[in-house]
């Protein structure tokens, strides 16, 4: 009889032990469902801490005219400065509340990722492994890769490249494009990087590069009566305004925005007043 008791008591243990750590195992489902909860409250209301600050921060370039370019009052022009003005008016009311931060092609992302601007605008071309880091709007501007020469040097087609060292901005597409666009031609280049698009302008104009590749609407921008862009355009670029991946309502908002611009004429009009070039049909395969 005491040893069935004592059976019985085993068995009531085990019985006890099991159910505890099947709550315990329902508790750690539950501790998961909670962390993705959290995931997804850690999503900030990127419009709203605008609003609460009163200005909105934004990564912008400096030296391309047309796009983002510094005046000597310090005023920042271009199309990329007048879609910020255009979201600040719409967010607070105010296209001058705007406080830009001038940063290089390889800073976009990592002034992004220091949370120190809302956005970044500084034709920034939309990609694959860029989306792996960082959200982007939707495209408004596209512009074709292509090559700028001085025409002393007697170039007047990509395919006399061949051989040749092509400046290029760091942390630009325009290298990978350019080697795309080679190996189709069934040519060679060779790449000397930059900084800044200014310091790539003056390898090529100094010699020390054959051409300068780039986005054309930049290569306009940037050549002088003495240069020359080649025939050749390829690999369109599509630009968006980039947000941290934890800012979907700010992104939202900058997709609001662009649409309305498109809609009412108010982007074609920036473009035209910029005095950027069409290239929109051109690059095409």
């Amino acid at each position: 009889m005491m040893m069935k008791r004592n059976k019985a008591m085993i068995i009531g243990t085990l019985c006890a032990a099991m159910f505890g750590m099947i709550a315990a195992g329902c508790g750690n489902d539950a501790g998961s469902g909670n962390a993705k909860t959290g995931e997804k409250s850690k999503q900030i209301d990127g419009v709203q801490r605008i609003k609460d600050r009163g200005v909105v921060k934004v990564g912008i370039g400096d030296t391309v005219k047309g796009f983002g370019f510094k005046e000597t009052d310090g005023t920042i022009t271009g199309l990329d400065a007048d879609m910020a003005r255009a979201i600040a008016k719409d967010i607070l009311g105010d296209p001058s509340k705007v406080e830009f931060t001038t940063v290089v092609a390889k800073a976009r992302g990592p002034i992004l990722d220091s949370d120190e601007v809302d956005f970044v605008i500084a034709t920034y071309t939309i990609n694959d492994e860029r989306k792996k880091s960082w959200d982007f709007s939707d495209v408004y501007y596209r512009d074709p890769v292509g090559f700028l020469v001085l025409k002393s040097s007697g170039i007047t087609s990509a395919k006399q490249l061949d051989g040749q060292t092509i400046a290029v901005q760091q942390g630009a597409t325009s290298r990978q494009a350019d080697q795309e666009y080679a190996k189709k031609a069934n040519i060679k280049l060779k790449f000397t990087e930059f900084p800044t698009n200014t310091e790539s302008l003056s390898a090529m104009s100094s010699g020390r590069a054959a051409a300068y590749s780039t986005d054309s609407s930049i290569l306009n921008s940037m050549k002088t009566p003495d240069m020359m862009i080649l025939p050749e355009k390829f690999a369109p670029q599509d630009y968006g305004i980039a947000v941290r991946k934890d800012n979907n309502a700010l992104l939202q908002e900058l997709n609001k925005v662009i649409q309305q611009m498109k809609t009412s004429g108010e982007l074609e009009s920036l473009i035209k007043k910029n005095d950027l070039v069409d290239f929109h049909g051109e690059g095409e395969e």
